[in-house]
C-alpha cells in the first residue's frame, strides 16, 4: 500500500514529529510491505501547489496531521483531494480531531477514518488489517520508552529546527492543556535520551536547534540533571530548548546550568499567571515566588536564555492581574510572550 502522511506546519522552519513517529513504526514493525512517504508544507504555501503535490503521489491512503492552527486548511485540502482521488482513503489524526470525531465526520463525510490519540500501534494495525471502524480510539503507546531515533540519514530539513520527545504525558493537570486528558507519564532513560541527542550531530549544520516537545522536561529532577550534565559535554554542539518548572530546581541544578556555554541552552517557562486565584482555578499548583526567584538566579549567570509565557483569558484574570503578572516576570526573563487562551478540544476548561 502506498501511504502519504501529510503535515501542514505553521512555518517553514518547523518539522512535524508525529508523522515521523508513524512512518518509523510502520517501516520497522509492519509484516506487510508499505511505501510510506512524508509530505510537509507550511501555511504560506499556495493551496493549488499543496493539492498538486499530494495528487501527484497518487497514494492509496492519505493521513493528515491535524492541529488547532491548521485544521481549517487541512479540511479544504483533503476535501479537494478526495474529489480528485475518490478511491483513496482519507484519514485524519491528531489532537484537534481526537475529541469530536463523530461530529467532524458528520460535517465532513469525505473523511473515511479518524484515529484518536497516540496512533503508532493503532495506525499500523489499521493499514495492515483494513479495520472497518470509522473511528479508532488508540491506547497509550506502550513502546514509547524504547522508541528508535526518528531522523534517518535522508532527513530533509526545511529550517534549522528539529523536534525531540523524551517523555509523554505530564505530572500536572492544568485544565487548559490537553495533557490533562491523559494519566501518568512515560519517559526514555537519561542514557537513551543522551544517545538520541548525539545522533543529531551527524546532520552537522543542517540542524542548529533541538526543541524538546516534553510538557515538563524536569518532572524528574534527577533524570533531568543527568541529561543536562551530559549536554555540557563539548560533543553536543546544538542549541537545546526545553520547557521546565523552575520551582523544582535545587542547588545542584543551578551548578549544572552555570556550566553551559552562553546560548547553548534555552529554557521556556510557563508561568501563565501570577494570580493565585487563577492558578487554583486552572488546577496549576505552583510556588510562584520561588519560580520567579529561581528564574532571576539563572539570569545572573547570563548564559541561558529564558523565554517566559503568560496567558490572557484565564479564569479570574483581568487587565489589572495580567498587568501585575507582566510586571512580576518582566525582569526574570529575556523574552516575554503574552498569548491568548485557546479552548482546546478535549481540555477540561473547554468542557
Amino acid at each position: 500500500m502506498k501511504i502519504v502522511l501529510f503535515a501542514l506546519n505553521s512555518s517553514f522552519v518547523h518539522t512535524n514529529l508525529a508523522i515521523r513517529c508513524l512512518k518509523d513504526y510502520i517501516d520497522k514493525n509492519s509484516l506487510k510491505k508499505h511505501d510510506v512517504l512524508l509530505v510537509e508544507k507550511n501555511n504560506k504555501d499556495k493551496f493549488d501547489e499543496i493539492l498538486h503535490s499530494l495528487h501527484e503521489c497518487n497514494a492509496d491512503l492519505y493521513g493528515f496531521s491535524c492541529y488547532i492552527f491548521n485544521i481549517d486548511e487541512i479540511i479544504q485540502i483533503a476535501k479537494s483531494l478526495k474529489k480528485l482521488l475518490p478511491n483513496s482513503k482519507i484519514v485524519f489524526g491528531g489532537p484537534e480531531v481526537s475529541y469530536d470525531a463523530d461530529e467532524l465526520m458528520k460535517i465532513n463525510p469525505f473523511i473515511d477514518n479518524v484515529i484518536c490519540n497516540e496512533a503508532e500501534q493503532s495506525f499500523l494495525d489499521f493499514v495492515n488489517n483494513d479495520d472497518n471502524k470509522k473511528i479508532i480510539v488508540s491506547q497509550p503507546f506502550s513502546k514509547f520508552e524504547n522508541q528508535d531515533f526518528l531522523y534517518d540519514d535522508e532527513f530533509k530539513i526545511s529550517g534549522n529546527i528539529a523536534y525531540y520527545e523524551s517523555c509523554r504525558g505530564c505530572p500536572y493537570n492544568c485544565s487548559y492543556c490537553l495533557s490533562s486528558t491523559t494519566k501518568g507519564i512515560r519517559s526514555k532513560t537519561s542514557q537513551k535520551t543522551l544517545d538520541d541527542l548525539y545522533e543529531f550531530e551527524k546532520f552537522g549544520s543542517k540542524i542548529k536547534i533541538i526543541k524538546f516537545v516534553d510538557r515538563t522536561f524536569n518532572f524528574d529532577i534527577e533524570r533531568a540533571k543527568i541529561i543536562l550534565n551530559g549536554l555540557t559535554d563539548i560533543k553536543y554542539s546544538k542549541i537545546y530548548h526545553m520547557e521546565m518548572r523552575p520551582e523544582l530546581f535545587d542547588d545542584e541544578m543551578f551548578e549544572i546550568l552555570a556550566r553551559f556555554p552562553k546560548d547553548k541552552l534555552q529554557l521556556e517557562i510557563g508561568i501563565q499567571s501570577t494570580n493565585k486565584k487563577t492558578l487554583e482555578a486552572i488546577d496549576r499548583p505552583s510556588d510562584i515566588n520561588k519560580a520567579i526567584s529561581n528564574m532571576k538566579r539563572i539570569r545572573i549567570s547570563n548564559n541561558i536564555k529564558i523565554h517566559c509565557d503568560l496567558i490572557a483569558g484565564l479564569p479570574f484574570d483581568n487587565i489589572n492581574t495580567i498587568r501585575q503578572s507582566y510586571n512580576d516576570v518582566f525582569f526574570a526573563c529575556d523574552e516575554l510572550q503574552l498569548g491568548f487562551l485557546k479552548m482546546l478540544k478535549g481540555s477540561k476548561i473547554r468542557k
